[in-house]
């Protein structure tokens, strides 16, 4: 069947041109119509609002991720490109990662044509401006140069290095291809070990600089991040490395506003997780391992499951085992660091590497046929990626994905110039839209993540200067989640911040007027659920 036979030669005729047209205007279609969310506002106030060097080398410790996507906002801000910019830039780099896919990968035409519309590389990462956009173009650029007739150890040095730069789950991956690379390359000529030796030095400091900006800094209240730097010891390092000397100085229930809140109690959500995730032993870390692998590929666990074991003996048939190292890397690094549906897209272009990788390895001379149970299973998990896409795409058109723009219309409406304060992390969606900071109660417009600017643990304070409006985020576990796939322990619709904002804020006479949300889609379901809702005065009446 020629649609499923190996690809020759890399060509770009008028059906890869069609598809890449098909592409940019369904990626640019729904892009108009994204409502961004918090994480999308904060980082581009972030590179709005500093300097490159205090970016880089001060304010990224408090983000936990590396720089590469801060640096390039940064970029686009001092070139006056406006917020709805950002996302133009994002379906541009999907549009070339697919060109690149489309010109250069040695998939056959059918999985070719079918590959972009997979749901990660039409909606997760051209749609959503984050970090993860820049990983399908890189990492498919590292395919290519790994390709190429001739060796070309530092470029696949420095697109590894850059690749490592855009999130930690990335430097997994980074990892995983540099390694692949240097055992996969067989040239044994003097100045080729020279640059091979120059490549391994490129990239360690890649690497070290992408750990150094996501290390975290000492007075950080960020969940993990702060619990690492409990530890006195931990903490003094931290301060040497980031040039912050502050600490958190006590240490919070999880989830709780401490101060001035009536109530604090953990969030069902979390507590049902650790409870979970506690029992088990390693009978629960291979099931976690196994839904982190089959949570991008399939929500049905038996064609996930088909689709690995068809690839495994596929690669061992033809010797390409080697070619899955950067897949593992990926997973490992996805059971170590924090997970969440957000970072799947990061695995499913680690399975497209893979893949890649395996159509490269396998020698076209020997005319090896593309294995028919391989195959089937593969066009299987396509038809479903593309329904997921369908589904996403037809959301997100009719239906708020976040409630930021909705909310931010209101108050340009009604708050006319009136105070506003703003509590939880979620509020930060709105800020993006004011050209400076919206909340009169934050010191900054992004969230600081910093025990020494926690707005939320002086909600008194900010009450008793009677704003008009208050605006409080709120979080909720969508019915969709990877650690669904297989133990079902996360229970739906549970909110994530039970931290006694809502009861303090009903405590100094204010109620819920507006409550504006949008919905996340993953699979056939929503991974969360962010509101944003505005508070104003109860009226005499209303008390009565």
């Amino acid at each position: 069947m020629k649609l499923l036979a190996a690809r020759r030669t890399p060509a770009f005729k008028r059906t890869e041109a069609a598809v890449l047209g098909l592409y940019l205007a369904l990626t640019g279609w729904v892009a108009i119509y994204h409502e961004p969310w918090t994480d999308e506002a904060q980082a581009w106030l972030l590179a709005r609002d500093n300097s490159l060097c205090a970016l880089l080398f001060r304010r990224l410790h408090y983000e936990g991720t590396p720089g590469l996507w801060h640096a390039l906002l940064w970029l686009f801000c001092r070139l006056h490109f406006s917020y709805a910019a950002m996302h133009a830039a994002t379906v541009f780099i999907g549009v070339a990662a697919a060109f690149l896919l489309l010109r250069r990968s040695p998939f056959p035409a059918l999985v070719r044509w079918l590959l972009p519309f997979s749901v990660a590389l039409a909606y997760q990462t051209p749609v959503i401006a984050r970090s993860y956009s820049l990983t399908p173009l890189l990492g498919f650029a590292i395919c290519v140069a790994l390709g190429a007739k001739k060796e070309r150890p530092l470029l696949v040095a420095l697109l590894a290095g850059l690749l490592a730069n855009t999130s930690l789950i990335a430097v997994f991956l980074a990892f995983g291809l540099a390694i692949f690379g240097f055992f996969a390359q067989r040239t044994e000529l003097p100045p080729q070990k020279k640059n091979r030796l120059a490549a391994v030095a490129l990239f360690a400091v890649f690497g070290l600089f992408a750990l150094y900006t996501a290390l975290p800094a000492p007075d950080t209240n960020e969940g993990q991040a702060q619990a690492l730097a409990a530890n006195p010891r931990v903490a003094a390092v931290l301060a040497q490395l980031t040039g912050s000397s502050a600490r958190c100085t006590a240490q919070p229930a999880a989830n709780c506003v401490t101060g001035n809140a009536p109530r604090c109690q953990p969030a069902t959500g979390n507590a049902t997780y650790r409870h979970h995730a506690h029992r088990g032993g390693a009978l629960a870390a291979l099931a976690h391992i196994a839904a982190l692998a089959f949570f991008p590929v399939s929500n049905l666990n038996l064609l996930a499951l088909a689709f690995y074991a068809a690839l495994i003996y596929w690669q061992w048939k033809h010797k390409a085992l080697i070619c899955s190292l950067p897949l593992l890397a990926t997973l490992i690094g996805a059971k170590v660091l924090p997970f969440s549906e957000h970072h799947t897209s990061v695995l499913w272009a680690a399975i497209i590497v893979t893949l890649w990788l395996t159509w490269q390895r396998i020698d076209s001379q020997e005319k090896i046929k593309f294995d028919s149970v391989f195959a089937v299973v593969l066009l299987a998990v396509l038809v479903q990626q593309i329904a997921w896409t369908a589904f996403a795409a037809t959301y997100d058109l009719h239906h708020p994905f976040d409630g930021s723009v909705e909310a931010a219309q209101y108050l340009e409406t009604n708050a006319g110039g009136r105070a506003i304060a703003g509590f939880n992390y979620h509020s930060i969606g709105l800020a993006a839209f004011a050209p400076r900071n919206l909340y009169f109660n934050q010191s900054t417009a992004y969230w600081p993540w910093s025990c020494a600017a926690d707005s939320d643990a002086r909600i008194a304070e900010a009450l008793s200067q009677h704003p008009q409006f208050v605006v409080a985020g709120e979080s909720y576990d969508g019915d969709v989640s990877w650690r669904n796939q297989i133990l079902k322990e996360k229970p739906a619709w549970t909110r994530n911040d039970e931290d006694g904002i809502a009861a303090m804020l009903e405590t100094h006479g204010y109620r819920p007027t507006h409550r504006f949300c949008g919905n996340q889609p993953a699979q056939f379901g929503f991974s969360e659920q962010s509101c944003e809702v505005i508070y104003e005065p109860q009226t005499t009446d209303q008390k009565q």
